[in-house]
């Protein structure tokens, strides 16, 4: 087959070096497109169409998209309490940690405070994961007749 392995090393080669289908995204393209569906709005709208997305917190995805909603609206609140500690009008610390000393400072209001608190426990609910005890785990094993199935 020497035939085909110069055809390969060849023209085929050639064919795939200047093919964009033949080289893999590059990394600032991928970190361009996280970074957008990390954006509510109209491109993730249309990349989640077909997607069903509970809105109910019971079902996991619910959570984490309540998560996401709550967690975008606190951005700019939390972004507007480092801008105020860099100033120098509070504390040195997480912006989190600054949420009563922001109100008092009137830098954000009392609202503001409330939701970023509430997004910050949504987001905790949402990364949280199932614990169990040794004991716990050892309840739920498989029953003995899954064990005895033959595979051929």
């Amino acid at each position: 087959m020497p035939i085909l392995g110069s055809l390969f090393r060849g023209p085929v080669s050639a064919w795939w070096r200047i093919n964009p289908i033949g080289h893999p995204p590059s990394d600032a393209l991928g970190h361009q497109l996280a970074h957008t569906l990390q954006i509510p709005g109209s491109i993730r709208d249309h990349l989640t169409t077909h997607i069903y997305l509970p809105n109910h917190p019971d079902e996991a995805l619910g959570r984490l998209e309540q998560a996401f909603r709550l967690s975008v609206a606190a951005e700019d609140i939390l972004k507007a309490i480092k801008t105020a500690s860099r100033a120098g009008h509070l504390p040195q610390a997480k912006p989190e940690t600054l949420l009563d000393a922001a109100v008092a400072a009137s830098v954000i209001t009392p609202d503001d405070a409330k939701l970023v608190r509430e997004a910050e426990l949504v987001r905790n609910d949402a990364i949280q994961v199932d614990t169990f005890t040794l004991e716990e785990y050892q309840q739920n094993q498989p029953l003995p007749e899954f064990h005895s199935v033959e595979y051929r």
